[in-house]
């Protein structure tokens, strides 16, 4: 009972001149509460038995449904099986030995008419009668012979030997037997044979619907199967794709990262190659490292190739070096975001992108000219460091000045590497003040002064990283 019609029956009853105190009304609340506890532990305990119910009838429909295909096979009432079952039972025969008894007799009787004048010249009666009858009437007159003979006769009816032995022996209790059985059957008013047909017909009605959900199954599973193959298909291939990748890596760090990036769902479900380096892997020239192009110019008609030569012609960065970026970037436009929050082809991070005016960091273009620009700012901020450059793009260049090189994290020691044996070309414009009291005094210094740059440009470029 909900709260709401507690209330309105406490206030019923107040309409009404009771009076309720506090104490009372917290009985009053309790009472009904346990009705309300009492009505649903009732209701489950309804639909536990309505459940057991149903599982019972359905036991009792398959054996009565057994029992009536019995009585078509062996020509027998089923009220007469039962009783012939419940009387071999009290005179210590099993049912099972009883009904395989009536099972071989009515066996023998189709398959062989001749039996029936063997068994009037045994003087047991057979027009209008039931196999069970018969039966009982065919083990008395075998009971007056010697049982070696009877046996004989006894298996040409398919009764078993030893199953014969003991319906003589029972002798006859067992006609006694089954007159009481019928007798408490009609005392009851039992018609087990109008139950057995309705039971049959039930049990055909749980058949068809054990059927009609094996044919739901088929049916979902037939359309399950396509989209299942589908699924197979791409697991496939992401391990073919995932071998081929495996040995293809040399850098044992570079392989974790982008084992834990999948891990964090940076990289898709899966894993999509550009459609020349697939056309690579399947010719087995996909190269010593995953997605490293052979050349530049080997890639023809792919327009990243003209848009890179064409930004590091304009900035002054080495040739391929944007590629190799964009490879380890976002694997050339594979994996655009990052578990870090970079975004895009060149994967900047919103606040870097909204420093250097990116507006869409997925737009190739506009991500690759972002990046030539941040660059080349880096290397002119760093005199033409490649490396500490690298470093500053993928560490920041707060990290690369108040930390240095050697405290950089391996993934910047591997961005790093990028620019090992890279070759560099490098457009920088130098003002030089030259105070002199005569000409050859200022060219001599401004000689000087060259010379020294060039120097500080050579040994920068040229140096490891620390």
């Amino acid at each position: 009972m909900a709260a709401s019609s507690q209330q309105i029956l406490r206030e019923y009853l107040l309409s009404l001149g009771f009076k309720i105190d506090q104490s009372s009304s917290s009985k009053f609340d309790k009472a009904l509460l346990g009705f309300d506890l009492n009505v649903g532990s009732l209701a489950k305990r309804l639909l536990a038995a309505g459940v057991a119910a149903q599982a019972m009838v359905a036991i009792f429909a398959r054996s009565m449904e057994k029992l009536y295909y019995a009585s078509q096979r062996t020509e027998t009432t089923v009220a007469n099986i039962q009783a012939l079952e419940y009387a071999a039972g009290q005179a210590g025969v099993s049912g099972d030995a009883m009904r395989g008894a009536l099972e071989g007799m009515a066996r023998a009787l189709r398959s062989n008419p001749g039996l029936v004048g063997f068994l009037k010249d045994l003087h047991v009666p057979v027009e209008g009668r039931q196999t069970s009858e018969m039966l009982l009437d065919l083990v008395e007159a075998l009971g007056k012979m010697p049982f070696y003979q009877a046996s004989q006769i006894g298996s040409m009816f398919g009764i078993n030997p030893d199953d014969l032995l003991m319906l003589i022996q029972a002798g006859p209790k067992m006609k006694e037997m089954l007159e009481l059985r019928k007798k408490m059957a009609e005392d009851a008013g039992l018609d087990v044979d109008a139950a057995a047909k309705v039971a049959m017909e039930y049990d055909h009605q749980l058949r068809t619907v054990r059927e009609l959900f094996g044919i739901l199954k088929d049916t979902a599973m037939i359309k399950l199967v396509g989209p299942f193959n589908e699924v197979a298909a791409v697991v496939k291939q992401v391990l073919i794709d995932w071998t081929k990748i495996v040995k293809g890596f040399t850098d044992i760090p570079d392989f974790f990262k982008r084992l834990m990036e999948g891990a964090t769902g940076h990289v898709p479900g899966r894993v999509r190659l550009r459609a020349d380096a697939q056309a690579r892997i399947a010719a087995g020239a996909l190269g010593e490292s995953f997605g490293a192009r052979q050349a530049p110019s080997g890639d023809v008609g792919d327009p990243s190739i003209d848009l890179f030569q064409r930004l590091e012609q304009k900035y002054g960065l080495p040739p391929g070096l944007l590629d190799k970026m964009w490879a380890k970037e976002s694997n050339r436009g594979q994996n655009m975001r990052s578990p870090k929050g970079a975004l895009g082809h060149f994967q900047f991070m919103p606040k870097t992108a909204a420093d250097v005016g990116l507006e869409d960091p997925f737009n190739l273009e506009e991500s690759a000219t972002k990046a030539a620009e941040y660059m080349a700012m880096l290397m002119q901020k760093y005199g033409g460091d490649l490396q500490k450059s690298l470093a500053a793009y993928n560490w920041g260049m707060g990290n690369v000045d108040k930390k240095g090189l050697a405290a950089a994290p391996w993934e910047t020691q591997d961005y790093m590497k990028m620019g090992a044996g890279v070759p560099v070309s490098i457009n920088q414009n130098n003002t030089f003040t030259i105070t002199a009291p005569d000409p050859n005094t200022a060219a001599t210094k401004v000689a000087q002064a060259v010379d020294k740059t060039w120097a500080d440009i050579t040994r920068n470029v040229g140096s490891p990283p620390r």
